[in-house]
């Protein structure tokens, strides 16, 4: 478990670990007890003269207490079973508090109470508590007394922290960071807060939330063309990419506001750009990107993880410093197998005037020499390491890529981690039922193993899926659709026999797959309500953590795939339909 970073007054070299923990969330009691009226966190420093005084008029500092998590954030998970729930309820909430999983307002993500913080083992949740499982479980579920952990302001194992920090601009982060390394506070951020270990919550912390923080996307996207190359140099390096453009990403802005920032321009100015991104709309593209980015449902098989997808950072480092940094030079690399160059040396700047709010001021130089800022290992270490881990993230660019037609093909219907039918598919749940696990063979075999079906692995690689649960592939490009659509029907023509599939006759089970055209975010928008034609969750905020369901992530290398592909597809553990599994790896 990393740690957020205790930041002294003494110079901090650039690259030691700053630790900037990912969100957690709340805990869920209609008594909750009351707590006491102890006075504010670190009472002791001066936060009006050497912090407020400092901060931009829009920016907020606020003394939060559980009181504010119970009342915020509470009734998400108390009120509504799983597939009412929604992030969106719980990001805006004026404390800064709320999380999307329960039990990571909870150290480890489990609300024993435990001064000691070793109350995590499975073992121990086990006997703890039964709970129904990760998504079906309710409050309702939870036995008496874990109902009081979650209802105990005093429980030793809350991690939520008691000051909290809205910054509106980076001169803000600034100073906030300046305190932090002044008085020895560690400093833990929050973006979106959709993390499944907890990992942006932290008691005994200057709590940054950046949801607040100013917002670039919806003008931020920049076209590549002859003007925009002379005028932007971040178009450099998406030129050499092929890119069409990019789009500017501020520190607090989620997958929803990007994804619609794109729509809109493609609305106007005809199809033309493609994000990729995370599946759901309210996950940040700071802690999704810098800690790989799969990307099964946005391209990711096709264009590249997260962390391919970054042509510059904006960020506040530990020691203060405001910095941009960008790769300036580049060689080919096609022949080692690449698409794209091979960044060989990247270069950055300060800011000379970090107290300065209004950003058409921004004055950047050379770092100062004591700065102590290596660009090119800042640059490695932040696309993969995780942004947090280095600083605040205060903006990032992301290329764009062409517009291809996107559809969804496959077998859907409502599932346990997406309790949502897409209506993709229109046969009868008695056909899918029956030969479901027939055409999961085929998309498996698709990404997995595309020269069994004499496909491509260019055409395999622009269909991907993130864990849904759902037998479906999303694709991008009209080659890819139809060559997926022709291929699936020689197969089941080919090795379908219905006395296997309960007597599903050839017909139905060719036409029970089906097609919904638009991207997987397009079809995550809400129809109506509160949030209506913004992008939705999956997961949805849940009461148990993932990380503490007593399952684990797995990679399956390429070469063992290979080896043994035809083994694990008769293997019930590994092919099953609707399996939760990301396919979001190319080649």
């Amino acid at each position: 478990q990393r740690k957020a970073l205790h930041l002294h007054s003494h110079k901090t070299k650039t690259i030691s670990r700053m630790q900037f923990r990912s969100i957690a969330i709340s805990s869920i009691s209609a008594t909750v007890v009351a707590s006491s009226s102890a006075e504010p966190w670190r009472a002791d420093l001066d936060w009006a003269g050497d912090l407020e005084s400092k901060l931009s008029p829009s920016a907020s500092l606020l003394d939060v207490t559980f009181s504010d998590f119970a009342t915020e954030c509470h009734p998400t998970f108390v009120d509504g079973p799983y597939p009412d729930r929604t992030n969106h309820d719980l990001i805006d909430q004026p404390s800064g508090l709320c999380v999307s999983q329960l039990f990571c307002a909870y150290e480890r993500c489990w609300p024993r109470p435990d001064a000691h913080g070793s109350n995590s083992t499975q073992a121990t949740r086990d006997a703890d508590e039964g709970y129904g499982g990760l998504f079906a479980a309710s409050f309702d579920d939870l036995s008496p007394e874990v109902k009081g952990w979650l209802s105990d302001p005093a429980n030793p194992s809350l991690n939520l922290p008691s000051k909290v920090l809205f910054p509106n601009v980076a001169s803000d982060v600034v100073a906030a960071i300046e305190f932090a390394k002044e008085n020895g506070l560690e400093v833990s951020v929050k973006n979106s807060g959709h993390s499944f270990t907890g990992a942006s919550t932290k008691k005994g912390t200057l709590h940054l939330n950046m949801n607040r923080f100013v917002r670039y996307a919806s003008s931020g996207i920049v076209n590549c063309d002859a003007a925009g190359l002379a005028e932007h140099q971040q178009c450099k390096l998406a030129v050499a990419r092929n890119k069409p453009g990019f789009v500017r990403v501020g520190g607090g802005e989620n997958w929803d506001r990007v994804y619609r920032a794109v729509d809109a321009v493609n609305a106007e100015e005809g199809n033309k750009y493609h994000a990729v991104g995370g599946a759901a709309g309210t996950v940040s593209p700071m802690g999704w990107t810098f800690q790989g980015g799969l990307a099964g449902t946005q391209g990711g098989r096709k264009y590249g993880l997260g962390v391919d997808q970054v042509i510059q950072i904006e960020m506040v480092l530990p020691n203060g410093q405001h910095v941009r940094f960008a790769p300036v030079e580049w060689e080919d690399a096609s022949a080692d197998g690449f698409i794209v160059p091979k960044t060989t040396s990247v270069v950055g700047e300060c800011r000379s005037n970090p107290r300065e709010v209004d950003e058409s001021l921004w004055e950047w130089s050379d770092c100062p020499e004591d700065a102590n800022v290596d660009f090119d290992d800042l640059w490695y270490a932040v696309n993969g390491g995780g942004g947090g881990t280095w600083g605040v993230v205060t903006s990032i660019y992301l290329q764009l890529h062409d517009y291809l037609p996107p559809r969804l093909f496959g077998i859907d219907g409502a599932t346990e981690i997406a309790p949502i039918d897409l209506g993709v598919s229109k046969c009868a749940p008695e056909v899918r039922a029956a030969m479901g696990i027939f055409f999961e063979s085929f998309r498996l075999r698709w990404v997995l193993a595309p020269g069994t079906l004499n496909v491509t692995q260019d055409l395999s690689d622009a269909c991907g899926m993130a864990d849904a649960g759902m037998s479906v592939l999303v694709c991008y490009g009209d080659e890819a659709y139809e060559t997926l659509v022709d291929t699936w029907e020689s197969f089941a023509n080919d090795y379908y026999d219905p006395s296997v599939y309960n007597n599903v006759s050839l017909d139905d089970a060719l036409a029970c797959p089906g097609t919904l055209e638009g991207t997987w975010s397009d079809t995550m928008k809400y129809p109506s309500g509160p949030y209506e034609g913004q992008v939705g969750d999956m997961p949805l905020p849940t009461i148990p953590s993932e990380s503490s369901n007593g399952v684990v992530n797995v990679l399956y290398p390429k070469s063992y795939i290979d080896e043994n592909f035809e083994a694990l597809m008769s293997n019930p553990e590994f092919l099953y339909f609707g399996g939760n599994r990301d396919l979001a790896f190319g080649a």
